[in-house]
């Protein structure tokens, strides 16, 4: 299993500054994973978070499970 890359708080905080995320009802942790599945290449969020998860699928990054 590839590593994923671990954002700096400067790439997170860009983050937030860049998508405009201030406000999103999440916090410091959520926004440093979501910047680290951004930086590590092939990698999707499979968050339980509906805010969280919100904010991965408005980037690309949420996985979606596949029904049988």
């Amino acid at each position: 299993m590839q590593q994923a890359v671990i954002a700096t708080t400067d790439q997170t905080v860009a983050l937030i500054a860049k998508e405009q995320f201030h406000d999103s009802g999440c916090g410091a942790i959520d926004m440093a994973l979501l910047a680290s599945v951004l930086l590590s290449p092939d990698a999707l969020l499979w968050p339980l978070d509906k805010k969280l998860g919100a904010l991965a699928a408005r980037l690309g990054v949420s996985f979606v499970a596949r029904s049988h």
